[in-house]
């Protein structure tokens, strides 16, 4: 049955992920939602997820994921573009079968950093099946040009 909960699925703290989360989920509280973070075990001792923890005591519910989950996502000696390709399909799938752990449990599937696997979500469609999901695109460089921002490839 599927809930009004928003599950947010982001495996790392490193970096701006959290700072992301931190404010989506202080938003879901104003919206009086209830929110689950889907993150990897190793995370959880980054200095931004114990901080993401103190700003948001009650209101998020924390889901484990196995560190090992991602980790056949980072392979070594494999060339540009070869390596994005694994690596966005190595992302891919393991959403895939997270998303057989929690399909039709959450109101919304949100995604922080699609930028793990949007490749293969343009060829292979959602891995979250027919189940409501959003996310933010970091890094959209495509079309840098065309908009006129001058930015290094």
């Amino acid at each position: 049955m599927i809930s009004d909960n928003i599950v947010i699925i982001e495996p790392f703290a490193d970096g701006h992920r959290l700072q992301y989360v931190r404010r989506i989920v202080s938003e879901l509280r104003i919206r009086n939602k209830s929110v689950d973070l889907m993150i990897c075990r190793g995370a959880m001792q980054h200095p931004a997820y114990i901080q993401l923890m103190a700003a948001c005591p009650d209101n998020l519910n924390v889901i484990q994921l196995d560190d090992n989950l991602f980790s056949n996502a980072h392979w070594s000696g494999i060339k540009e573009p070869l390596y994005t390709i694994i690596r966005h399909f190595c992302y891919y799938r393991s959403f895939k079968k997270i998303h057989k752990q929690i399909i039709n449990k959450f109101e919304c599937i949100f995604v922080p950093y699609l930028d793990y696997c949007d490749k293969m979500i343009g060829l292979f469609g959602s891995p979250f099946s027919d189940d409501a999901w959003a996310g933010l695109l970091m890094r959209p460089s495509f079309h840098y040009q065309e908009m006129g921002v001058l930015a290094p490839p």
